[in-house]
């Protein structure tokens, strides 16, 4: 039963019954130990209960490859690999020190990523051709979603800036207190 509730896991929304995710952590104990008892059932010639636990080891054999990759047949492909640096820059900094803006440019160049992903991006008018000038020669391609904290009226949030370009991207909205900060 606990194998086959870890099976259908995947087909069950968790706000609505979560016990099923929780089981599918222990999916592969299970099948484990359902193939130890076809062995006990096998020297104990319970046939009825070995092809049950057969049955089950073969209906359920679609996620023991979701855990261990199987390539007997595959393909050899090219894969492009891109270097992703995600950066909580801690707004700059701003009240800290000021220099931190260089130190933090500088390390990004130095990584010179691929995608970079800021977190935490402030920046304050007085600084943000600074800051802004040398993402956007370094990273033709971006998308901030700023948005304004009150009462103070700080502009922060996430940028992405990239040496790809953006095919298809949207923002997801999802619904916050009015009293947080996440954008």
């Amino acid at each position: 039963i606990l194998l086959l509730t870890a099976m259908l896991a995947k087909y069950i929304d968790p706000k609505i019954f979560w016990l099923p995710q929780l089981v599918q952590l222990f999916f592969l104990s299970f099948w484990l130990i359902n193939l130890f008892f076809i062995f006990i059932y096998f020297f104990t010639k319970n046939r009825e209960m070995m092809i049950a636990s057969i049955a089950m080891l073969v209906i359920s054999f679609w996620g023991i490859k979701n855990i261990f990759a199987f390539h007997l047949f595959a393909s050899k492909q090219t894969e492009a690999k891109y270097k992703l640096m995600t950066y909580n820059v801690q707004g700059f900094s701003w009240y800290d020190y000021p220099e931190a803006i260089t130190n933090i440019l500088s390390n990004i160049k130095d990584e010179s990523p691929d995608i970079l992903c800021i977190e935490e991006y402030y920046v304050r008018d007085l600084h943000r051709e600074l800051v802004y000038k040398k993402l956007i020669s370094m990273y033709p391609y971006h998308h901030e979603v700023i948005i304004k904290s009150k009462p103070s009226d700080h502009k922060f949030g996430l940028a992405i800036f990239s040496k790809i370009p953006f095919t298809h991207f949207h923002r997801i909205p999802f619904d916050i207190l009015p009293t947080t900060s996440n954008g």
